[in-house]
């Protein structure tokens, strides 16, 4: 085990560290636009190549979608390891700095750069106080050392489980970590919304289209995902409510039902109007699509996901 030094510590390029972590966060997106784009491209060719090639085929889109997108957590969990990283290291730094300031304004003489503490004697009968005082601040820069060190380990250990090596291939069935059970999807409602942020980063792109198109109401409802991801299922449920309404044109209330289909249409077309800023349908109850809000994106969940080390810690011995 190869411990941080104090000087490796002073010098730790912590910016850089978060630099690499959004880089990573940029792969995580580019592997869901990429499972998401490869669905789009392919999902119409049943209906245009039948046969048992054409079974062959969707079958190896559908492994591919899967292996690409099992990607998608081990870059989002290296991502907040980097970033973890990089925020204990600067709590470290600032405590050794504390550590410092203290000492010094005890009358320590503490050189960083020779990892030497030391303290003036005015008699001879301070030694053995000024000697207990030089151990106890070495003893809390160690301490802190320590600390760094054990960081700097379990946030190797993070990168070695989720690594993949340039002749390795990943798996073509879905990872166990990235769905979503029936406990969890139960009381998704209800959690906060930082825990629903967390399941939803976590999750295998095929995963989140899975609960867009099956729970939309869900989904949608749920204020700690994306804007984006949240617009995406409201509109599911937009068409769906479309498509009712479309079989209900012959019925006796045709026009109410014909009132209710303008409406939508009115609706999407302040969703989609090209001269004005993107908005987003995060709030949308069917039936109400005239007072219907739209909404700029939500930086709070929408820049980047701010992770924490519960989130990923459950990887470190995977």
């Amino acid at each position: 085990m190869r411990n941080i030094t104090l000087k490796g510590l002073l010098e730790a390029d912590t910016a850089t560290l978060r630099a690499v972590a959004d880089h990573w966060l940029t792969l995580v997106d580019a592997i869901d636009t990429t499972v998401g784009d490869l669905g789009a491209e392919t999902g119409d060719l049943q209906f245009y190549w039948t046969g048992d090639d054409s079974v062959a085929a969707q079958e190896r889109v559908a492994k591919l979608r899967t292996q690409i997108g099992n990607a998608h957590v081990k870059c989002a969990v290296i991502a907040d390891a980097m970033r973890d990283f990089a925020d204990d290291l600067d709590h470290y730094k600032k405590m050794l700095h504390n550590v410092v300031d203290e000492a010094r304004g005890g009358g320590m003489t503490i050189d960083l750069a020779a990892g030497t503490v030391t303290a003036q004697l005015s008699a001879a009968g301070d030694q053995q106080q000024a000697q207990a005082s030089v151990d106890a601040y070495v003893s809390q820069i160690t301490e802190i050392l320590e600390k760094a060190s054990d960081v700097d380990m379990k946030t190797r250990k993070v990168l070695d489980a989720n690594s993949v090596g340039e002749n390795e291939d990943l798996s073509s069935t879905l990872d166990y970590r990235e769905e979503i059970d029936a406990v969890t999807l139960s009381s998704f409602p209800t959690l906060t919304e930082t825990s629903q942020a967390s399941i939803w980063h976590y999750s295998h792109p095929m995963e989140k289209d899975r609960l867009l198109n099956n729970y939309p109401e869900m989904i949608g409802a749920a204020r700690g995902l994306p804007s984006e991801d949240r617009d995406r299922a409201n509109r599911v449920l937009l068409d769906r409510e479309r498509t009712v309404l479309m079989r209900e044109r012959t019925s006796p209330d045709s026009g109410a039902v014909s009132s209710r289909l303008a409406a939508i249409d009115r609706l999407e077309s302040r969703l989609d109007d090209p001269g004005k800023p993107k908005v987003y349908l995060v709030d949308y109850k069917p039936g109400d699509e005239e007072n219907t809000e739209l909404t700029a994106a939500d930086p709070m969940v929408d820049d980047a996901w701010s992770g924490s080390h519960s989130t990923y810690e459950k990887y470190y011995n995977d």
